[in-house]
């Protein structure tokens, strides 16, 4: 992933699409005339939210070629999109619906079509957190996904205002969304970073992983934290990456020494800004802020 930027935005675009397509072919499928109105709007809620949330949570697996990673996205995001979806959706609607009666002013009911993309952005950004057991995750994916939700909130709520045209709009919509929160939490997501490692060569050349944990395992092994199955002379938790007082330390875990500090054979290595990391045929480069 060379061009970090373009990657996310072809991946909202994509998440968009899909989430769309899947959700006109519910609507196509049982049309309201088969279906009664209030079973229509909480399986299309529960589509879109889902639809979101595992596509968000799913990325970042996806990209690091990490399937514990994903699982846990797929989990997570399912979950909490789906909570996400009838909160946001279903219960805005009921209260929209009852605001209605009062004759409120129209600004105020259109507010409440802004603030349903909003809940379930946060439900993601949650999810986010918990797939990864990380608070700092959590505050960095509620900032991110909660920008994303109050932007594209606003600006769908204008276009449905305006534009006769609900399929096109929502398609829009839909899009927006997708594209608005994968560049939300992935440019959010290194906000106030300490240590990472960026990897320089093969499939996950340009990715950086951040250090937040006190032990970070290197291999092959599914859930390793860092996942490196995709490199030759690589095995099962091949080294860790260890947190002391002074920071991280590279430790060993191969029996035939295939872990290197620059270039140089190591059983455990005091990291600095800068030092250059060989895990088998990986390379990466150790990065932190003082």
């Amino acid at each position: 992933m060379k061009n970090r930027t373009s990657a996310q935005v072809l991946y909202g675009l994509a998440t968009g699409l899909f989430v769309w397509s899947i959700h006109e072919l519910w609507i196509y499928l049982f049309p309201t005339a088969l279906t009664p109105g209030h079973i229509e709007k909480v399986i299309s809620s529960m589509l879109i939210g889902v639809g979101f949330g595992v596509f968000a949570l799913v990325k970042s697996g996806f990209f690091s070629d990490n399937s514990h990673k994903v699982k846990r996205g797929v989990t997570y995001g399912a979950v909490l999109g789906l909570a996400g979806g009838i909160c946001g959706f279903i219960l805005i609607d009921q209260v929209d619906s009852q605001l209605a009666e009062m004759s409120l002013p129209p600004l105020l009911i259109q507010a409440l079509f802004a603030f349903r993309w909003l809940v379930l952005s946060l439900f993601i950004g949650i999810g986010a957190g918990l797939r990864d057991r990380s608070s700092t995750i959590m505050t960095r994916s509620l900032i991110g996904s909660g920008i994303a939700g109050l932007v594209c909130g606003v600006i769908i709520t204008g276009m449905n205002a305006f534009s006769p045209l609900f399929f096109a709009t929502r398609g829009i919509a839909f899009i927006l969304f997708g594209t608005a929160l994968s560049l939300s939490l992935d440019h959010l997501s290194v906000f106030g970073r300490k240590a990472w490692i960026r990897s320089l060569n093969g499939r996950l050349e340009g990715l950086e992983f951040e250090l937040l944990q006190e032990i970070h395992c290197l291999g092959t092994q599914s859930n390793d934290d860092i996942n490196l199955k995709s490199y030759q002379d690589i095995r099962p938790s091949h080294a860790k990456l260890v947190r002391y007082y002074s920071g991280y330390s590279l430790v060993d875990n191969d029996p035939f020494w295939q872990t290197y500090v620059n270039f140089r054979n190591i059983k455990e290595q005091p990291l600095k800004n800068g030092d250059i990391i060989k895990v088998g045929r990986a390379l990466f480069q150790y990065c932190s802020v003082s």
